[in-house]
C-alpha cells in the first residue's frame, strides 16, 4: 500500500529535492508554520497541497486552505476556518474590522480550550 496523506511542516518539505519519491498525487498538510509561496509552486503541481494554520492554544489547525489547481502565486492564504472554530479579525478594543481593514486575528468555537475566546 502506498502513502496517501502526509503532515509534514514547510521546512521539511522545502528541504526535499523536488524530484523526492513521494507518490504522485498524494495529499500533502503541510503547517506549524508559514508556507512560502515557492514551496507551493513546487510541491502543488504533483500533489494535493493543503495549507493547515493555527496556534497551538487552538489545538494546532483552526484554518485550512487546499491550493487550487489554477493557483497563480502570491500571498498563501490560510483558509477559511476548520469544523466547530470561528475566525475574528479584531480592533485593538475588540471590534470587528472591515474587510481589508488591518487586526489581530481571534479564533473561536467548541473546538478551543476553556476561556479561550
Amino acid at each position: 500500500a502506498a502513502i496517501t496523506l502526509a503532515v509534514i511542516p514547510p521546512t521539511v518539505v522545502a528541504s526535499l529535492p523536488p524530484d523526492a519519491l513521494l507518490p504522485a498525487g498524494m495529499s500533502l498538510i503541510v503547517g506549524t508554520e508559514a508556507l512560502p509561496p515557492e514551496t507551493v509552486r513546487t510541491w502543488a503541481r504533483r500533489h494535493r497541497l493543503f495549507n493547515a494554520y493555527g496556534p497551538t492554544e487552538a489545538v494546532v489547525n483552526s484554518a485550512t486552505w487546499q491550493v487550487p489547481e489554477e493557483w497563480t502565486g502570491g500571498p498563501v492564504p490560510i483558509g477559511p476556518p476548520d469544523v466547530n472554530k470561528r475566525a475574528y479579525v479584531l480592533d485593538s478594543a475588540l471590534r470587528p474590522v472591515a474587510p481589508g481593514v488591518l487586526g489581530e486575528l481571534y479564533i473561536g468555537g467548541p473546538g478551543l480550550a476553556r476561556c479561550y475566546l
